[in-house]
């Protein structure tokens, strides 16, 4: 059994605590006594969609997986991403995986989190929108 709370799968959608730097990243800067700087590390909970292969993430001593933030879009700015059509957004509706709104992922921002993050699961993306995801992944990482 794993030690973790999910089995992260490829092309499903989960809540995760994902670090987060607000606007103005100086406000979370910290003097420490002897003249260090450090950032004061915040989370913050979103959608997030497994890029991950399938063996790392069944893996249990393997605690990390990766992973491209979920975005949720406004209709003006839906139409805009479809105009400007960049090859790596990799756009969702609603209907497609249990997302309440129109969403992208831009899949030239990969994260790596710890499978302990992973929160609840959102849903999954069908054969054929998994199919899309491995072109504009092999696209994002220059694989083609």
């Amino acid at each position: 059994m794993s030690p973790y709370p999910h089995t992260p799968q490829r092309g499903h959608l989960y809540w995760a605590r994902v670090p987060y730097l607000p606007e103005r990243p100086l406000d979370v800067l910290r003097r420490m006594p002897r003249g260090e700087v450090r950032a004061a590390l915040t989370f913050k909970t979103r959608p997030v969609l497994v890029v991950q292969n399938r063996r790392d993430n069944a893996n249990p001593a393997y605690p990390f997986v990766l992973v491209a933030a979920v975005h949720s879009i406004k209709a003006g700015e839906l139409e805009k991403l479809r105009r400007i059509n960049h090859p790596t957004d990799f756009l969702l509706s609603p209907t497609e995986c249990g997302l309440k709104r129109p969403s992208v992922v831009f899949l030239n921002q990969l994260l790596t989190i710890h499978k302990n993050l992973l929160q609840d699961h959102i849903g999954s993306l069908s054969s054929a929108k998994l199919a899309e995801l491995n072109v504009k992944l092999a696209l994002a990482l220059d694989l083609v």
